[in-house]
């Protein structure tokens, strides 16, 4: 996970931020029914604060305008971050970072439909492009 801030934020000309230093900000959110949701939230209890939500999303792009408008600051997987336009949004390292893996699992032994098998192939070539 990175933190995603607007260019003008005091933290954006850092490499990297704890996220203890987060606790008076606003933060924009996934929405509570995200697996998501609850990792970044129990990371920041454990860093010592409970984050100031201001707004929960679905969407990871609808988060990172709502931080390129100067209206809080997200946390995003790296993945995504990479594809975020940098003139617009500031991404930094988390320390302690938070990691966050994704694992997709399908039975070998039952039918998967076309569209399945198209999607598996694109996921795949999206993550292992990225690395």
């Amino acid at each position: 996970m990175k933190l995603v801030t607007h260019p003008s934020h005091p933290m954006a000309g850092r490499e990297e931020v704890h996220l203890a230093d987060l606790r008076e900000e606003s933060f924009i959110f996934f929405r509570e029914d995200f697996v998501l949701h609850s990792r970044i939230l129990n990371e920041c209890m454990n860093a010592g604060f409970r984050p100031n939500v201001i707004y929960e999303t679905s969407q990871w792009d609808f988060i990172s305008e709502m931080v390129a408008e100067n209206l809080g600051i997200g946390l995003l997987p790296e993945r995504i971050c990479r594809d975020l336009d940098p003139e617009k949004v500031k991404v930094i390292s988390l320390n302690p970072s938070i990691p966050w893996h994704l694992g997709v699992i399908w039975r070998k032994d039952r039918y998967l439909s076309f569209a399945a098998r198209e999607w598996l192939k694109h996921t795949k070539s999206y993550v292992w492009d990225a690395e």
